[in-house]
């Protein structure tokens, strides 16, 4: 596949796409029950000849299937062929050639976290926690350990604008599918088609971060990346949830704050906070003249804030935090386990009334199933992945490449912030969108770093060609007083 134009990868990209989608339809049938095993075997064997083919295949699959809502046969074929490329990049991690520092580390970070989640499995089983609850709470920190398959993989600029554009494909559809869906309450339904089954608070952010950067870094105002941002910014606004709000003014005040004082750029910071201004207040105009009775209910998440301690979302959270902080204290090496049922009692509202697995706080949730131990672990992936962005930018030789990093690392970071909120780490949508963006990043700078390399070496071995007193040489040197 990397022999091929970009061109071709594209169309192949494209058609592979279009046959995910009907397939997805299918999932859960008996006909597809039926087709396992005959294309777990065509995948095992793509596997092992492309691995580049067989990863783009199982993100593009990972769009309908991979819920450990219910455990069945879907579900068990997933594990196996997540498990499978994961031993395929673990091979190709120790054997690699010369990785980028800054990418060793956070792989080597990654690696050690799954290590942890498969030991983790005693220590649920000492907590009387089944193997299936236990699956159900590591499943997404294993999806963020994707990244790791994703860098041993992807090795070619040629890999890397293939598996951009899958990127792509997926955070544009589910920020259309969820404007469409939020715009049809004032009467502006588009009828995108939903391609996948599930979402994130996250993806306002990540396509305002991936448009303004693209735009200030090209210096150019192209609709498609102008799109991207209106996108996220009236999905956004429409929004009942408030840490989607909170999430896209981070991602502005971070992009405007990169460009006042790093890049020392006071005019492009005012435009971005100007643009969003535009756009964001324009969509509450529209919605409010709109006559729609879900602008009373929007308000009304606002009012509620003015006495936060009759807020039902803050008592929520504070009762989970006391809650999660009670169980670390039980154990706070290792956790409980993952898959640690938490009992919330909470009198005013009936969304906690059964015993679930949710928290609002990463943080106190990975404290409470993981202990110190496995929060470290899973906080360094971050941390390392955020600075992977910004050493991104620092060696970034094309504007796309400085912009990719910028983007990266404001959504990132908005993560780790509005993970104490809204599960960033508990939720398949999010940690897929996490381990994509931590993927591109650390690929991109293996290939960036090997083509320095290759420059340098390139360069070593011309001078060595060239004869020490040649005629050009002499030309050169400096003139001497006499």
């Amino acid at each position: 596949m990397t022999n091929r134009t970009p061109i071709i990868q594209l169309a192949l990209v494209v058609a592979v796409v279009g046959l995910a989608l009907m397939a997805g339809k299918a999932v859960g049938t008996e006909e597809t029950n039926d087709l396992l095993l005959p294309v777990g075997v065509v995948i095992l064997f793509i596997t092992m000849v492309n691995p580049f083919a067989s990863l783009i295949i199982f993100l593009l699959g990972f769009m309908r299937v991979g819920s450990y809502d219910e455990i069945g046969i879907i579900q068990i074929a997933t594990a196996s062929y997540t498990a499978l490329l994961f031993l395929v990049a673990f091979a190709r991690f120790l054997w690699r050639g010369p990785w980028d520092r800054n990418v060793v580390r956070t792989v080597t970070l990654m690696f050690l976290l799954m290590g942890y989640l498969g030991l983790s499995v005693v220590i649920a089983q000492m907590n009387h926690i089944s193997v299936i609850d236990w699956g159900r709470g590591a499943f997404p920190l294993v999806v963020v350990c994707l990244a790791a398959v994703f860098t041993a993989t992807v090795q070619t600029r040629q890999q890397w604008n293939v598996a951009a554009v899958v990127f792509l494909f997926l955070i544009v559809n589910l920020g259309a599918s969820g404007a469409a869906a939020l715009g049809g309450r004032m009467g502006a339904a588009l009828g995108v088609p939903d391609a996948v089954s599930w979402g994130s608070t996250l993806i306002p952010a990540v396509l305002i971060a991936i448009g303004v950067a693209m735009i200030i870094e090209k210096r150019q105002f192209h609709w498609g990346y102008v799109a991207m941002v209106v996108t996220g910014l009236i999905s956004a606004v429409l929004t009942p949830t408030r840490t989607v709000w909170i999430s896209a003014g981070l991602t502005v005040a971070m992009l405007a704050g990169t460009f006042m004082f790093r890049h020392r750029r006071p005019g492009t910071a005012f435009a971005v906070v100007g643009f969003a201004v535009l756009i964001g207040g324009g969509t509450l105009l529209m919605w409010q003249h709109s006559g729609e009775s879900s602008w009373k209910e929007q308000t009304a998440r606002f009012s509620t804030l003015q006495k936060t301690s009759e807020d039902p979302s803050v008592r929520i959270r504070e009762e989970q935090i006391r809650e999660a902080f009670r169980v670390f204290r039980s154990s706070p090496l290792v956790g409980v386990g993952l898959g640690y049922q938490y009992q919330y009692k909470i009198a005013f509202t009936s969304k906690y009334e059964k015993p679930n697995d949710f928290n609002h706080s990463d943080l106190l949730n990975a404290l409470a199933k993981t202990g110190l131990f496995g929060t470290l672990l899973i906080y360094g992936v971050l941390i390392s992945a955020v600075l992977a962005a910004v050493r991104l930018q620092g060696m970034a030789t094309t504007a796309e490449d400085r912009a990719m990093g910028l983007a990266a690392e404001s959504s990132l970071v908005v993560a780790l912030i509005i993970g104490n909120s809204t599960p960033m780490l508990q939720e398949k949508g999010s940690a897929f969108i996490l381990a994509l963006i931590i993927g591109l990043v650390l690929s991109r700078l293996n290939i960036l770093d090997a083509e320095r390399a290759e420059k340098a070496e390139q360069a070593g071995l011309s001078a060595e060609a060239e004869p020490e007193w040649s005629w050009r040489r002499v030309r050169e040197l400096p003139a001497t007083d006499t």
